[in-house]
């Protein structure tokens, strides 16, 4: 619950430091590496993390926001290697990346 608190009093010291550079917002669940849309139930916070993201990224466009899903199973090493490789990655316009059995998935929208 904390990250929703701090998030407020983070904006002015991350979008100071995006001035000089490259400043990072990103949040990590360990839900299914589906972002919740495979098997199981998963707390109203956890979920949370996403749409506080990706409100984060509107509100805050110097900063740059990721939220992450990681299947709970990954080893650490694995985790760590995917959280560095996100903090790299260069497309701003992806707000949320899951890691799970299918490998990397973002959503997509589609017009119909």
């Amino acid at each position: 619950k904390e990250v929703f608190l701090m998030a407020k009093h983070l904006k002015d010291s991350l979008s100071a430091a995006a001035s000089a550079g490259r400043s990072y917002f990103m949040t990590v669940a360990r839900l299914d590496g589906e972002f919740g849309l495979g098997s199981g139930s998963f707390g109203a916070i956890s979920g949370g993390l996403f749409g506080l993201t990706k409100t984060l990224s509107r509100e805050w466009q110097s900063v740059y926001c990721r939220a992450l899903d990681l299947l709970p199973h990954i080893e650490p090493e694995k985790v760590a290697q995917y959280i560095i490789a996100e903090l790299q990655d260069p497309n701003r316009l992806i707000t949320e990346v899951a890691y799970g059995l299918r490998g990397r998935i973002t959503l997509v929208g589609e017009n119909e």
